[in-house]
């Protein structure tokens, strides 16, 4: 299935990590209610190549945004 099909709207931000210093991690508004992490997982796995893959991927209602639209990715850093 494309992801275009799945998802309505992606963010990728870089969170704190104690290895590397920073990793990947995606959040996600399914298109889909059922829609879990490890499908989307398994969907990206032979699109993607694993040091790329987001370890922590989170199914949000919405994705926050600044007041000029665009995604606050620091808010999401947080969360």
């Amino acid at each position: 299935a494309s992801i275009c099909g799945i998802v309505a709207r992606p963010a990728v931000v870089a969170v704190p990590d104690d290895l590397t210093g920073e990793r990947p991690a995606a959040f996600v508004v399914p298109k889909a209610p059922e829609l879990t992490g490890l499908a989307l997982r398994q969907s990206l796995d032979s699109r993607i190549e694993s040091y790329k893959m987001p370890r922590q991927i989170q199914m949000v209602g919405s994705l926050p945004r600044t007041a000029s639209g665009k995604v606050n990715r620091l808010e999401l850093q947080q969360l």
